[in-house]
């Protein structure tokens, strides 16, 4: 329960701070406006979830100990948006 509390936690300040990060980014870089920044930060955060919940899909498909298909993604689902969130920040 702690460790899926931590991989929630983190995936989100991993995300969230890859957004801000890009957006500042994009402010600051010469000839593009944060239009583009907030763009990128968008299409980052609508990947990561796409990716995590198709992700999140197939591996709930592995079976564990009785749970229903709706109870092993939910409890799956914070380690795949963890290693998602690394993976595209």
């Amino acid at each position: 329960m702690l460790l899926r509390r931590i991989a929630w936690l983190s995936a989100l300040v991993i995300l969230f701070s890859a957004v801000v990060l890009r957006v500042l980014w994009s402010a600051r870089s010469l000839g593009q406006g944060t239009g583009v920044g907030i763009g990128l930060a968008f299409v980052l955060v609508i990947m990561a979830a796409l990716v995590s919940i198709v992700i999140g899909l197939l591996v709930a498909l592995i079976p564990a100990k009785g749970h229903r298909y709706a109870n092993r993604l939910w409890l799956r689902l914070p380690f795949v948006l963890f290693g998602v969130c690394m993976f595209t920040a």
